[in-house]
């Protein structure tokens, strides 16, 4: 069997003091090797073992290779002056480590684990689609109704035999550009059987794009406020450099779907799933960079992916008929717009998002089963950050007269020198702000270093000349990279309005909406608070014992506990077996964590304790 397929299995083995056993042999039985039904017991008239170790000091014991499998394991020893020990553990599942990382590196792993586990709970699930021509349905055979919403509607109701279907379709859709849908038609696709109810609704638009959604925002948040998943299927129209009014360049395609993303997940409870766009005719801009910027925006947001662009490649032959996409486009009829069997293939990719088969419903990655990472986001009101100097002023009811603000209200200033700080537990810190022609320069300060200067000037598009208040052509919560790949403790960042602008601003502006944070979350710390990490902090320490069974350390947490009426629980433990810990004088700002020996032993050692708080 190749080794990557092979099995790491290790645990330790105390005796019933809770003390480690020095020498204690460990065989492991495949449950194969016994009838079923029988359990081994004793010591004798067994077969061969699979494997055998031996514990070390610690009492720890390692198999470095063994075929997955369940495993019966037995331990023996004698100890000091006593009868042979002789324990069995059953039926010990035993996994290749390198296989459960091949299974749970999908791309999808975690991506919904909201829906997912809604669906498969029972619960109502309503999945929201937004976006073009496209995702209104144009070219397929009865328009909304042979889309690909209407077939992706059409698949969950196979995938989700005994849960009712329903199908919401715009009103006026031929008729409605760049404003409100007026209302949507129910169709039932599937009576089910259960009380579950899984609604797909069209918010598609024709010429639609993502900046022109936004404005829309206010409308559609109304009319599906408690929608369980976004679908944003932009790029066709925003890619289009012939029309005038819809253009904009790759990277500010980009920007503005990550305000998509930022601007959803502020305003409902929704997780996103982004589309990559699938063609258009090569005498406009190429698809594929802004297939590009929908794949980082989804990497940096950490959402969901449906890599369309990357499906209908897979099919693409150089020269071949309709543009190479033959049959998924009709050239003849729309070098963009997709067929039947088009708008098919789009919905049979976006319905693996939806089904557990073919998804990993827990989180992990390339970066182990036990950590999971976590966007964080602190608006601007938040007691977790400190803004000092005299010219701030607070911006009421957002952007374009919504409140599409992280706290409905943003703060600005062009005052150089005033300052906005923010302290916690991150690896990552970004600003969420809106970039103008009237926005000055900040600089950005980590952890006391140097100061780096960015330009926050951003140009009026041409794309909007349409508009008649210039707030409308720029992205609410655009997100700009302050910090990135630090140590996962407690920084400091310090933005700072310079009073200083590119030659083409007109002011001097930052608009300042909020901070988010990234941070690594281990499984199992679930009380970690929406704050930045004044909830739970944690730590080690070195306790020392001097030829005594016990030692203590002092403990000063990195940020001290605040705006709370009762001091944080601390525990503490050691990794080391023959030691348990305890903690005396936890207050806001530190404890004293003692480190005692298990068998009452006077030493002298430097032990090595964790701890964690929570306030």
């Amino acid at each position: 069997m190749p080794k990557g397929y092979l099995a790491y299995y290790s645990d330790f083995v105390l005796s019933a003091a809770g003390a480690p056993v020095l020498g204690a042999s460990v065989s492991a039985f495949s449950t194969g090797q016994f009838a079923a039904g029988t359990l081994p017991v004793g010591a004798t008239g067994l077969p061969a073992p699979v494997a055998t170790a031996t514990t070390d000091a610690t009492g720890r014991y390692t198999f470095p290779a063994l075929p997955p499998d369940d495993y019966h394991l037995q331990v023996t020893y004698t100890p000091l002056g006593g009868v042979q020990v002789v324990a069995w553990s059953y039926h010990q599942p035993i996994v290749a480590a390198d296989l459960v990382k091949r299974v749970v590196s999908s791309p999808r792993a975690c991506a919904l684990p909201r829906a997912l586990g809604r669906l498969a709970a029972g619960a109502n699930v309503t999945i929201f689609c937004c976006g073009d021509d496209v995702t209104a349905g144009y070219n397929a055979t009865g328009t909304t109704t042979g889309g690909w919403v209407a077939l992706l509607a059409a698949q969950l109701a196979l995938a989700y035999p005994g849960s009712t279907v329903v199908r919401q379709d715009p009103q006026n859709f031929a008729t409605t550009s760049d404003g409100p849908i007026p209302g949507w038609t129910a169709t039932t696709v599937q009576s089910g059987t259960n009380a579950q109810t899984i609604a797909l609704v069209n918010a598609g638009v024709k010429g639609d794009t993502v900046l022109r959604f936004l404005r829309r925002f206010a409308n559609l948040q109304t009319s599906w406020p408690a929608a369980d998943v976004v679908i944003a299927s932009f790029g066709l129209q925003d890619s289009t450099s012939g029309a005038a009014q819809q253009y904009i360049d790759a990277a500010g395609f980009g920007s503005n779907l990550e305000s998509f993303v930022n601007v959803v997940r502020s305003f409902t409870q929704a997780e996103v799933l982004i589309c990559t766009p699938h063609a258009n005719p090569p005498s406009t801009a190429n698809i594929d960079d802004y297939a590009n910027a929908a794949r980082a925006v989804a990497a940096r947001c950490r959402t969901d992916l449906a890599d369309i662009r990357q499906l209908w490649l897979d099919r693409y032959v150089t020269g071949g008929a309709n543009d190479g996409y033959d049959p998924w486009i009709a050239s003849a009829t729309s070098r963009t717009l997709p067929t039947d069997a088009g708008h098919a293939a789009i919905a049979g990719e976006i319905a693996k998002h939806f089904c557990p088969a073919g998804a990993v419903p827990f989180d992990a990655g390339v970066y182990g089963a036990g950590k999971s990472f976590e966007l964080v986001r602190v608006p601007c009101t938040s007691t977790q950050i400190a803004l000092m100097g005299a010219g701030w002023t607070q911006h009421l009811g957002g952007w374009q007269g919504q409140a599409l603000t992280t706290s409905g209200s943003e703060w600005v200033s062009a005052h150089g020198g005033d300052t906005a700080t923010i302290q916690g537990r991150f690896v990552d810190c970004s600003l969420l702000c809106r970039r103008f022609s009237d926005c000055g320069q900040i600089g950005v300060q980590v952890d006391g270093g140097a100061s780096v200067t960015i330009d926050l000037y951003r140009a009026y598009p041409a794309s909007t000349s349409d508009l008649g208040d210039a707030n409308g052509a720029s992205a609410p919560q655009d997100r700009v990279l302050l910090a990135h790949g630090l140590t996962d403790a407690v920084h400091t960042v310090v933005v700072t309005v310079l009073g200083t602008r590119n030659a083409a601003s007109s002011g001097y502006n930052l608009r300042f909406d909020a901070f988010e944070v990234g941070r690594w979350r281990k499984h199992g710390y679930e009380i970690e608070a929406s704050e930045v990490q004044q909830r739970l902090q944690r730590g080690s320490a070195t306790a020392s014992l001097n030829n005594a069974s016990s030692g203590y350390a002092l403990v000063a947490f990195p940020l001290a506990f605040t705006d709370q009426t009762a001091t944080p629980t601390l525990v503490a433990t050691s990794g080391d077996p023959n030691y348990y810990c305890t903690v005396a004088g936890a207050g806001n700002t530190g404890a004293t964590i003692w480190a005692v020996r298990r068998d009452g032993s006077s030493v002298t050692a430097n032990v090595q304790c964790s701890w964690i708080a929570v306030g």
